[in-house]
């Protein structure tokens, strides 16, 4: 049985250079809570990938806008989202050896 990453929300805001997964790591019967740092970069891939497995419904339309004077935050809530689990050796394919190894640590 593979590891999963059940993708709950994916938060970030125009200052930062970094985005937070929240979510549950999957194996079987165990699931643990997670909170998951990844680079811009990574995001448009997990987006690509979240759209693929739910080709029905539009991923932008979990997309959720704050904005105050000088920041927007940014907030996709897949709580409803029928199909939202990724595979970890996926993520580990769009991350390097050291960004992964944080997440497992």
């Amino acid at each position: 049985m593979e590891t999963q990453i059940e993708i709950q929300k994916i938060k970030f805001n125009s200052l930062s250079d970094c985005v937070i997964i929240n979510g549950n790591m999957l194996k079987g019967i165990l699931n643990s809570e997670l909170i998951l740092r990844i680079q811009h970069s990574v995001l448009n891939r997990l987006l690509n990938r979240l759209q693929e497995q739910n080709p029905n419904v539009s991923i932008n339309d979990f997309l959720h806008t704050f904005t105050d004077r000088h920041l927007s935050d940014y907030e996709f809530n897949f709580e409803s989202l029928s199909n939202k689990c990724i595979l970890s050796n996926e993520i580990k394919k769009f991350m390097t050896d050291d960004e992964y190894r944080f997440i497992r640590a």
